[in-house]
């Protein structure tokens, strides 16, 4: 395996099927969408306000980079070490029970020194 590079993470899959996945555990209810052409529009305002140095959250870049496929090849990875032992399901509902718990307490930043949680400190 010398020289050989192993990506880690998921099989491609189709986002709008977490991000549906996701809502409905969390609130209930399916996303609504903003029409395609809309955001468009507000990245091609974002190029001007760039122009005119003037800050905006869209543009372009960002646009194309939301709007494309960057498909992460895991077919080594997989056939090296099989398949993960998680799925979606399990992962979605893990996340929810973490914010349900009390993911407002998280802050950004901040670091634990985890050499204390098992009782000693190297």
């Amino acid at each position: 395996m010398d020289g050989r590079v192993f990506y880690v993470g998921d099989d491609p899959f189709d986002l709008k099927i977490w991000v549906e996945a996701v809502s409905k555990a969390l609130i209930g209810k399916p996303v609504r969408y903003i029409p395609t052409w809309i955001v468009r529009v507000m990245a091609l305002a974002g190029d001007l306000f760039k122009a005119l140095r003037i800050p905006f959250p869209m543009n372009s870049g960002r646009f194309k980079s939301m709007t494309s496929d960057y498909i992460t090849p895991m077919d080594r990875t997989v056939a090296a070490l099989g398949a993960s032992p998680h799925t979606m399901a399990d992962g979605i509902e893990r996340t929810v029970q973490w914010y349900d718990d009390g993911s407002d307490r998280w802050q950004p930043g901040v670091k634990k020194d985890t050499r204390s949680m098992n009782g000693s400190i190297a």
